[in-house]
């Protein structure tokens, strides 16, 4: 069986699952023929749209026919993961609003004198 290792690829500004295998092999035929698989020149690889439905398709095709190693996709997956649950107010604490005296003074005098 040929050896398969999928890795996270960000391919202009998108998120992809990378597809790398030995040339001349035999995946190459049935990788190519997917619909949503690219070649990517730059990177020297095909890779596919970070998704759910595109990475079971892409098993489904695999399976039995190659060993997938997908280690570093699920790592960099569950690292995601982690920072994605992570809620705004804890990466960047609110500022406080400070308000002094005078200030205040200064908006009572404007509101009785537009009133």
């Amino acid at each position: 069986m040929t050896a398969v290792t999928l890795k996270p690829l960000l391919h202009r500004q998108q998120e992809c699952i990378g597809i790398y295998f030995a040339k001349g092999s035999v995946i190459h035929k049935i990788v190519r023929k997917q619909p949503v698989v690219k070649w990517s020149k730059k990177n020297t690889c095909w890779y596919l749209p970070l998704t759910k439905v595109a990475y079971d398709f892409l098993m489904l095709q695999l399976k039995d026919k190659a060993t997938v190693d997908y280690e570093l996709l699920k790592a960099y997956l569950v690292k995601k993961r982690k920072f994605a649950n992570v809620p705004l107010a804890q990466t960047h604490p609110p500022k406080k609003q400070v308000t002094n005296a005078k200030t205040c003074r200064c908006y009572k005098t404007l509101l009785k004198h537009c009133n």
